[in-house]
């Protein structure tokens, strides 16, 4: 089944929020899934060991560039579902993110600034692609965005520019991110709510983009 890394060498674009409850709305979907926290910073640690309910529903694991690289083919027969939680920088742990995924998605805040610096992970995709037969697939998710404004229209403006795919689906600027992940928890551990629909929004179409996977 595929992994899914979540990359950008900028730091506070919503990466590890949009990890965390993504890997959570494959679990909600009845798949096994792991978290692999790469980043040395290892926020995705940080909240699992947060929990207020017994620890989170999916595995989450500190692996290293190396023991990535070595787990990769054991961690696909475990689980469904592998969702990676990359460092915010280009890096060698990053590169072996993008070696072994299925699909990359880079977040980017609403700012084209933040589109323009991605440009190092972009490349660093496409360098992958050229020598890979155009694997892994990677598509743009906008993270935080502010609906209806001059500025979320230069962000797509910006994107287009980037000639990189654009997921529909995205975050918005919500309370119930924060406060979810400040108790170690997701935006599904409660009622449902307009956030837990975006995420739901995101998963579902990963899973059109990777649709030559059997999800059954």
């Amino acid at each position: 089944m595929p992994v899914i890394a979540l990359c950008n060498q900028k730091g506070g674009c919503g990466k590890t929020t949009i990890a965390l409850n993504l890997a959570q709305a494959f679990v909600v979907g009845g798949y096994r899934v792991a978290l692999v926290d790469l980043d040395p910073q290892g926020s995705a640690l940080d909240w699992a060991a947060m929990s207020t309910v017994g620890g989170p529903e999916f595995a989450v694991e500190e692996l290293s560039r190396v023991q990535l690289l070595e787990r990769a083919r054991s961690l696909r027969r475990e689980y469904d579902v592998v969702v990676i939680d990359c460092p915010p920088q280009v890096s060698e742990p990053s590169a072996a993110a993008v070696r072994v995924a299925d699909l990359v998605l880079i977040p980017v805040q609403p700012s084209p600034f933040d589109v323009w610096a991605s440009d190092a992970i972009v490349s660093l995709v496409r360098a992958r692609q050229d020598v890979s037969g155009g694997q892994p697939l990677a598509a743009y998710v906008v993270s935080r965005a502010i609906s209806k404004t001059a500025l979320q229209r230069s962000l797509s403006e910006a994107l287009v520019k980037a000639d990189m795919p654009v997921l529909s689906s995205g975050t918005t600027q919500r309370v119930a991110y924060s406060t979810s992940a400040a108790s170690g928890l997701t935006v599904f551990h409660g009622k449902r709510s307009p956030a837990t629909a975006e995420v739901l929004s995101i998963r579902d179409e990963v899973k059109e983009v990777l649709k030559d996977y059997d999800w059954s």
